[in-house]
């Protein structure tokens, strides 16, 4: 405390001094803070040693990756002549662009006609055999027909209304911003070349894809909701905050520490690591939801001290005295609550852990050093509106939780029970599906596609070491049930060669004349016979066939998916699939997700139990009350207010987790600060800024609510429903088990009373084991590095001092 005393005489005799000081630090730490990129590669989110990662990986390895998109010309309004003529021009452009290759519009058999013969059916074959059968009629009947197997055709249906054309491209399309880009670019390559020809104006042209695709046409819709919305947001939340302080400019300027918490983060963590995955991305929106909590804490406790003493080194001395510690303790419990993913299986988790974890320290620590010095210049240009919202509705719930304590706990254990019993069938959902929406203008394209061809954006992938094993495979995959078909280099071949060439064989010694007809003698077709063009997509260096598998259902169902897998590998093992990796993604952060709870549960306990500093542990239990009974909650509710649980939503229980905790310790510590006052009045004091910490992030996270998008809407209903579950619990639940539980008529001196004298001992047990537990994080982050060969500190400071040069 002395150290807090200190820092409050400093800050608030040295403002300008102070504020001048951070904003430097906070200006070295933008510089890393620019360099850091996101990485949205799938399969990097969890252990590559993984054998089911490692082999999609090793697939991709040796035939690169197989997205693509697809743009697709629909002529229903117009014709098929228009349609062909659309194909060849956008083709040509496309081919003029550098991001684009493999553009492919037509079935190219070129390769065919001097073999033609052999993709004729055998019953044709057979025919020529016939004794009647003339050089004059085989050339005037079956050459035309050589030519026209041969011959290139568009990709269309078959009623010739739509037509496709498939493209790849060369830069990382899981890059948002290259991606954004390319499609971008493609979206505005279609418009133009519809106005080169009036030809073009009737018809629809469009482009879809996989989960790359749709996710990009996602990103443009939320991100058109949320401008919108977010404007709608911020004037609610600067409402709500007038209407509790009758006062904005105070708010507001409180929050600046956590800008800079976040620009703090950001610098350190580019020397933690090269990328952040789309999880650990989350990290400003998490340490903005959390660190609001702090300033509104402190800045509540403020101006309830100015009232009783008018003199702001006397307020924030027993701000930081009493509800310092609070708040504390609670970002202690919640960084050590992260910590703990870091020895999380799933990268994703791992990563997550550290940086929020960090992020919080360093957003505790710019709010101690930056508040009371802001604070401090706002008021001596101004004064502080004694009139503020007095939440006795607050005072009449926590007396009512007093006065009928028994009734409320038979509720709170009949709720728990309750959701408990729900929450046994919560899991994360593994269907990609359900996180994209379905009217948007690519899901259009991609219903119209699955319509009209037999086409599945999501597919099986597997390959062969040899043609022998690639036929067998081949086949063995085509009488699979559920498969819809199967699609490798033997597709240009012709079937049942050897067969054919026997009758060919019959042809010749029937009619001998024919043997000079080089269409007539051929030999077998072999894979020297394909061009470059075909063999470059489906061999890899190593001469490994590729097979494509297309199923007939949705590969994110994970019932069916199991299923299909198991078939398909007893017939070859190396069957894997996007999906496939997906799942098992799922399954490992499902289990990191129940190893890190349990361990932080005993973590958690222990912290605040030397927090608090009290013998007797039913305190610290109680405090876990609210955050306990908000995690049950929300698994055991969420379906019922149309949640889901995703890898998206699950990034927001940490900050469900740390207000909750935050939520009960506040509770706690003021009751026993108060020395056996009314519960009510300390339900009504701290209840309000509970109220308003949870009222701002929910309100911070509703802007969501109206997007089109439904991950968004998860994002947002998630940690909405656990924070509301959460205040119930703390301004309701936890003041009635207060009072049958811990509210004993003793004197002061007694249990309820605040120690005179610290315990020395307890509190170097305290910073022993959260030191402890930040070196095994940062020792785990360095392993781990060193084990994948990252970049080192040293190294990339002097990039950023050589880029500056």
């Amino acid at each position: 405390m002395k150290i807090l005393e200190e820092l409050v005489k400093i800050t608030t005799k040295h403002p300008i001094i102070t504020i001048l000081a951070v904003l430097i630090i906070t200006g070295f730490a933008l510089v890393p803070a620019s360099k850091f990129v996101i990485d949205t590669n799938v399969e990097n989110w969890s252990s590559k040693d993984d054998p089911k990662i490692a082999a999609m990986n090793d697939i991709k390895e040796k035939f690169g990756s197989q997205d693509m998109a697809t743009v697709v010309v629909d002529c229903s309004n117009s014709n098929s002549a228009a349609a062909e003529s659309y194909v060849e021009t956008l083709a040509e452009k496309l081919k003029e662009n550098n991001n684009w290759k493999d553009i492919q519009y037509k079935r190219n058999l070129d390769f065919s006609y001097e073999k033609a013969i052999l993709y004729l059916p055998e019953e044709q074959l057979e025919a020529i055999a016939s004794p009647d059968m003339t050089l004059e009629k085989f050339q005037s009947h079956y050459f035309p027909m050589f030519k026209k197997s041969s011959s290139s055709e568009y990709i269309a249906s078959a009623n010739r209304k739509i037509y496709l054309i498939n493209i790849g491209t060369d830069i990382d399309i899981k890059n948002p911003e290259q991606r954004n880009q390319l499609f971008d670019g493609l979206n505005e390559l279609i418009d133009e070349t519809k106005k080169t020809n009036k030809d073009y104006f009737a018809l629809d042209v469009g482009f879809t894809g996989g989960m790359i695709v749709l996710d990009y046409d996602g990103d443009k819709m939320t991100m058109d909701d949320f401008f919108i919305t977010a404007i709608v947001t911020v004037i609610l939340i600067l409402i709500l905050l007038f209407v509790f302080f009758r006062s904005i400019s105070i708010p507001l300027l409180s929050a600046v520490p956590l800008l800079v918490g976040v620009i703090w983060t950001s610098g350190i963590i580019f020397l933690l690591y090269d990328s952040l995955n789309v999880m650990s991305v989350m990290f400003a929106v998490l340490l903005l939801g959390l660190g609001i909590d702090y300033c509104v804490h402190l800045l509540s406790r403020f101006m309830d001290e100015m009232d009783d003493h008018n003199n702001i080194v006397i307020s924030f001395k027993h701000t930081f005295a009493h509800t310092g510690k609070a708040v504390i303790l609670g970002c202690l419990t919640t960084a050590t609550a992260l910590f703990a993913l870091c020895f999380a299986e799933t990268t994703l988790l791992h990563q997550l852990g550290v940086v929020v974890g960090l992020g919080l320290l360093l957003t505790l620590a710019a709010v101690f050093l930056m508040m009371p010095a802001i604070i401090t210049l706002c008021l001596k240009f101004g004064k502080i509106n004694r009139r503020r919202a007095k939440f006795n509705v607050l005072k009449i719930v926590g007396s009512s939780a007093e006065k009928f304590s028994s009734i409320v706990i038979i509720l709170f254990v009949s709720l728990l029970v309750l959701f408990g019993f729900s929450a046994r069938n919560a899991e994360l959902s593994s269907d990609m599906y359900e996180l994209f929406p379905t009217n948007t203008e690519v899901y259009r394209q991609l219903e119209k596609v699955k319509k009209n061809f037999d086409y599945n954006p999501d597919y099986l992938i597997s390959f062969a070491n040899s043609a022998a094993e690639l036929a067998y495979s081949v086949e063995g995959f085509q009488n699979t049930s559920k498969v819809l078909r199967v699609e490798s280099i033997l597709d240009y071949f012709p079937e049942n060669q050897t067969k054919k060439l026997n009758i060919i064989k019959q042809v010749i010694e029937i009619h001998p004349e024919f043997a000079d007809i080089s269409q007539i003698n051929v030999e077998k077709m072999t894979l020297c016979d394909l061009p470059s063009e075909i063999t470059q997509h489906w061999i890899s260096d190593k001469g490994e066939f590729l097979i494509k598998i297309i199923p007939d259902g949705n590969l994110y169902d994970r019932e069916y998916q199991k299923k299909l897998l198991f078939r398909l590998r007893l017939i070859n093992s190396n069957v894997s699939s996007d999906a496939a990796v997906w799942t098992r993604i799922i399954d490992i952060m499902a289990n990191d997700i129940i190893r890190s709870s349990l361990a932080v549960l005993v973590v958690l306990f222990l912290i605040v139990y030397i927090g608090i500093r009290r013998r007797n542990p039913i305190f610290a239990i109680l405090s876990l009350v609210p955050v306990g009974f908000g995690i049950i909650g929300l698994l055991g509710s969420y379906r019922f207010f149309g949640a889901n649980l995703n890898f998206i939503s699950i990034a927001m229980i940490p900050l469900i987790i740390g207000i909750g905790i935050d939520d009960g310790i506040h509770i706690i510590h003021r009751y026993l600060e108060e020395k056996r006052k009314s519960i009510s009045q300390v339900v009504q004091f701290t209840g309000k800024a509970i109220f308003l910490t949870t009222a701002t992030t929910c309100l911070a996270f509703s802007s969501f609510l109206f997007s089109s998008h439904p991950s968004m809407r998860f994002l947002a209903l998630v940690p909405i429903i656990g924070l509301i579950i959460c205040f119930l619990g703390s301004v309701i639940f936890l003041p009635a088990l207060i009072k049958v539980f811990a509210d004993r008529k003793k004197s002061d001196k007694d249990l309820f009373a605040f120690e005179k004298k610290k315990r020395l001992k307890d509190s170097k047990i305290s910073l022993i084991f959260q030191a402890v537990i930040f070196l095994l994080a940062l020792i785990k982050v360095f392993a781990d590095r060193k084990k994948s060969g990252g970049n080192t500190f040293i190294s990339k400071i002097k990039k950023i001092i050589k880029s500056r040069r």
